[in-house]
């Protein structure tokens, strides 16, 4: 038995951007602050602000590299409602259990049963000798 998706395992990609200046005489070593595409500072500390007045106005001896994209991507695991109505994450193809009522699937969202009726040779492969169930 297979059960009901909420969502399909998908691709996510994530771009941040940070305003960067490089210490003059010490190339790859300085400061970044984080920031929108357009350059507008987010949030941060007063001594964050301190230090990034003192690379604008050239109190520091740096070079302003201007604000650079910083892109991360990752997979995004599907979803499924499990029997009890909570959702379980498929984030390992092998099994994935509920949180709430211990239901077992795959990563196909197909149902798997109890680990009590598994062989003892597929509880040790997948749990080790430390993690096996109690009660194989």
């Amino acid at each position: 038995m297979s059960l009901e998706f909420i969502a399909r395992r998908e691709r996510v990609e994530t771009t941040s951007y940070a305003h960067h200046f490089e210490w003059a005489h010490e190339p790859g070593a300085g400061f970044s602050f984080d920031c929108n595409a357009a350059g507008q500072l987010n949030a941060m500390p007063e001594a964050a602000l301190t230090n990034y007045d003192k690379c604008i106005d050239g109190t520091y001896d740096v070079i302003n590299r201007g604000v650079l994209p910083h892109t991360v991507s990752y997979w995004q695991p599907a979803m499924v409602k499990c029997e009890c109505g909570r959702r379980i994450y498929l984030d390992d193809p092998m099994t994935n259990e509920c949180e709430r009522c211990g239901l077992l699937c795959n990563g196909f969202g197909q149902v798997l049963a109890p680990m009590s009726q598994w062989e003892e040779d597929a509880v040790y492969e997948r749990f080790g000798p430390r993690n096996a169930c109690e009660d194989y």
